[in-house]
């Protein structure tokens, strides 16, 4: 999918800044499972989708599309986060391919998401949501 087609789904969101050589990075605000996001799409230098991204910001903090300023949830928002995913996604693909502390997978038929948990510090935690689709030969 191209950069163009993007935009025209999601007309609110915002070229970042700092994007590598070539690429191009388009955030917008959105939900998912009913929690606040913030959804990275990012383009290599032919202007192909190359990944899709979710990041969950804190309670009430003020993101920044732009910069890609996106406050990490102390770490009890952030338990209620990936349990909230987990059963998301559990109930959508099953039962993961993979699970551990800090990384969870599930793959579909013609898709996989995986889930990503990473302490910050003693009181943050980030949660990151990766998309990814298969190329069918």
């Amino acid at each position: 999918m191209p950069l163009t087609q993007v935009q025209q789904l999601y007309p609110d969101g915002e070229i970042a800044e700092g994007t590598p050589e070539g690429g191009v990075t388009y955030v917008i605000a959105g939900r998912v499972a009913g929690l606040r996001t913030v959804v990275v799409f990012s383009f290599v230098d032919e202007g192909r989708l190359f990944a899709v991204s979710e990041l969950f910001p804190r309670r009430g903090s003020a993101v920044n599309l732009r910069t890609l300023d996106v406050p990490p949830p102390s770490n009890p928002e952030a338990a209620k986060i990936v349990g909230i995913l987990r059963r998301f996604f559990t109930k959508r693909y099953g039962k993961p391919r993979r699970s551990d502390g800090a990384i969870s997978l599930w793959v579909g038929s013609d898709d996989a998401v995986s889930l990503q948990v990473e302490k910050r510090d003693k009181v943050h935690t980030t949660v990151a949501v990766l998309y990814s689709g298969y190329v069918r030969k």
